[in-house]
Formats: structure tokens, sequence, C-alpha cells
């Protein structure tokens, strides 16, 4: 809690999801690879799909505030 506002540590989720997770996950899909592309496509998809995590748990800026309810943030 930083000035009585709750504050969670997005940068270090993001780091972790894309970062670590994201880097095992396509050195194992390295080796199943069927057509040319297919690792980028990986890596598209689940930066993607981690990038949404991520963003879904991060607090909002103060500026802006939620976007849509009172859940979604930019």
């Amino acid at each position: 809690m930083i000035h009585g506002i709750s504050y969670f540590p997005s940068p270090l989720f993001e780091g972790f999801l894309e970062g670590i997770l994201l880097g095992i996950i396509l050195l194992w899909k390295k080796n199943t690879i069927y057509y040319r592309g297919q690792l980028g496509v990986w890596f598209l998809g689940g930066y993607g799909f981690f990038r949404f995590i991520a963003e879904f748990f991060r607090s909002p800026d103060i500026q802006i505030g939620y976007i849509l309810g009172n859940w979604m943030t930019i």
C-alpha cells in the first residue's frame, strides 16, 4: 500500500509472464515446429494472451481510471 492506495506489482507480473514463462514455452515448442513461421505465431498468441492477463490485474492510471464498467483498464 503506497499513500493509502493498494498497488499490484504489474511490471513484475508482466516480466514473469511475458518474459520468463513465454520464453520457456517457446523453447519447449521450438522442437515441435511443423511449418515455417509457427514459432512466431506461438510468440504473438502467447504474448497477446499473457498481456491481457497482466493488464486485467493491473491498477488503473489515476488520470484515466477504469474505461469499461469498474473492471477494465487501458
